[in-house]
């Protein structure tokens, strides 16, 4: 992570040439011209070093490093501090001027100098020896040094200060993994994925929460875990390779996973996550639009689906995280209490243990009779359960459900069961993922392609293969039902196809539908989809939220 300066100057000409050479050097750099808003900016923290002009209106550089260093607390890292000076024996005359800098840099100054000086300031000899370690440590493992990295979510100073023991840490777009910061990150992680050069990275958890649904874990001091990160480097580039140019740029979201199980070498499998209301974290991509993506590979026969895990759901909120209970089958209540039965020999009476205490007695409560010898006078058969809120006696309980989430109930007999898979690359995915044509597209697609391209000479012209969703399915089925869903999208489609040119169609495949038109600009192909899919969903009683995302099929490559 590059050292960040923090340049106090109030000459703007020369704010510009600082802020430029240095940023030249690699460092992140700040400027202001404000002695006060200085102070405040170093106080906060996040800066290695500040050059502070020593004439300034109101607040100049000595009374701004004074302040700094009156100000510093005990076990707080020291903040470098050069003087910029026209005259360095005016600031000497100053009482401790010298002695409240670490160095003095008198104008007008050479920058090769500046650029000396500030890095014999910024350096530090046990920090370099650790990065000289683990540099050591990483090629051991077959790496070429420090892997480039991007932390998500964006690492505080203090996290950026340990990792950058470890790591190049920065926020470019040649980074070699993706290191999980915070659980927070799951979120912003999708903002990294969304790159076309962060979708085929491994993540790396410093949480120790991700478990198996990170690529792998690092910890400083778990030697096993550097092997476990370099070992997914090796695997991850080596993959790469093999993959087609075209898949390695893709945009949807099927291709995307597609390419990360290949790139991966694992298995799209569920791990537990309590944190999460579907009790479950698939690995790669943390959102459902992956998981959904699965299932419609599954249907294609690229992906071979297997059974790992049943859950319940909560019919509300869709949740599995439910508390499973035993109630009352008359009001539903759980507080239950277990009692045994008591049997009288003489009189045949049968009734909970509660009927025949009186005091520290028991009394028959059908003929009055004190009970002393069990075996003789009473027997225990059995129990059963007693319910404190309605009084109901049962043999047997009912099962209920009740979500953690939503705070609904849900009788056990009624609760919908949810299976969840696993999902494995079929061979043909495999061969078409790493041919120099790829072949991924659907076998209905494919052939209205074919149809189109003979029909309107696109073999050379070229087709665009564009993925319709619907944002609103689940809450319009949740309202409706699903016929009402159903009926809408068909209404869509509907219209859709009285939209198109004649050479151009738009093909249902399980729950996507896809849109093929004519390739174009990229920025003026989205502007006419966006506004084609606004169009056709105008006249519906509700809003579908239809999204397209582009595929990149080779139409010519079919062709021929």
């Amino acid at each position: 992570m590059p050292a960040r300066i923090l340049v106090l100057e109030d000459d703007i000409v020369l704010q510009e040439i600082l802020s430029t050479a240095l940023s030249s050097q690699g460092y992140a750099v700040d400027v202001t011209d404000d002695g006060v808003k200085a102070v405040q900016m170093l106080r906060g923290g996040g800066y290695d070093l500040a050059l502070m002009d020593y004439q300034l209106p109101e607040l100049d550089g000595v009374s701004a490093a004074r302040l700094m260093r009156d100000g510093k607390h005990d076990g707080e890292r020291q903040v470098k501090l050069i003087a910029v000076t026209a005259s360095a024996v005016r600031l000497e005359e100053r009482v401790a001027g010298l002695s409240l800098f670490d160095a003095v840099v008198q104008k007008p100054f050479d920058l090769q100098k500046l650029f000396v000086l500030v890095a014999a300031a910024l350096d530090d000899p046990a920090r370099r020896r650790s990065q000289d370690a683990s540099q050591a440590a990483w090629r051991g493992l077959g790496l070429p040094g420090r892997p480039k990295a991007v932390a998500v979510p964006p690492a505080s100073r203090e996290q950026a200060a340990v990792l950058d023991l470890y790591f190049d840490v920065d926020d470019g777009h040649d980074a070699d993994l993706i290191l999980l910061t915070e659980m927070s990150g799951t979120a912003s992680l999708n903002l990294v994925r969304a790159r076309s050069d962060g979708y085929l990275l491994p993540i790396v958890d410093l949480t120790g929460r991700l478990g198996d649904a990170a690529d792998a874990a690092f910890g400083a001091s778990d030697l096993a875990s550097w092997t476990a990160v370099a070992s997914a480097l090796h695997g991850f580039a080596e993959r790469r390779r093999k993959l087609s140019p075209s898949v390695a740029m893709a945009r949807d979201v099927d291709t995307r996973l597609l390419a990360y199980l290949f790139v991966s070498g694992r298995a799209y499998a569920p791990t537990a996550d309590p944190n999460d209301p579907s009790c479950m974290r698939y690995p790669g991509f943390f959102t459902p639009e992956f998981q959904l993506a699965a299932e419609r590979l599954a249907h294609r026969g690229l992906l071979r689906r297997r059974f790992a895990d049943r859950f319940h759901a909560c019919a509300s909120c869709d949740s599995h995280r439910l508390n499973v209970r035993e109630e009352c089958p008359s009001c539903r209540s759980a507080n239950l209490s277990d009692i045994a039965v008591m049997h009288h020999f003489r009189c045949a009476y049968t009734g909970p243990e509660t009927e025949f205490k009186v005091g520290a007695d028991l009394v028959c409560p059908k003929c009055r009779q004190y009970l002393r010898h069990y075996g003789s006078d009473y027997d225990k058969p059995g129990h059963m359960l007693v319910c404190q809120a309605c009084g109901a006696r049962n043999s047997e309980p009912s099962i209920g459900f009740s979500c953690l989430d939503c705070g609904a109930h849900t009788d056990g007999d009624a609760a919908r069961q949810r299976d969840v898979f696993a999902y494995d690359l079929a061979d043909h995915a495999i061969t078409s993922l790493t041919a120099r044509e790829p072949d991924l597209i659907a076998n209905p697609v494919r052939e209205e392609m074919l149809r189109l391209a003979q029909a309107g000479g696109y073999a050379s012209a070229g087709l665009a293969v564009a993925q319709i969703r619907y944002g609103a399915r689940d809450r319009i089925i949740k309202a409706r039902g699903e016929r009402a869903f159903e009926a809408m999208r068909r209404l869509f489609v509907e219209n859709l196809r009285n939209a198109l040119h004649a050479t151009e169609s738009v093909v249902t495949d399980g729950d996507i539908d896809y849109l093929l038109v004519a390739d174009a600009d990229p920025d003026e192909q989205a502007r006419f989809l966006s506004e084609l899919l606004r169009h056709a969903g105008e006249v519906l009683a509700d809003d579908v939220e239809p999204r397209f995302e582009m595929m990149d099929p080779p139409l010519k490559a079919l062709a021929s």
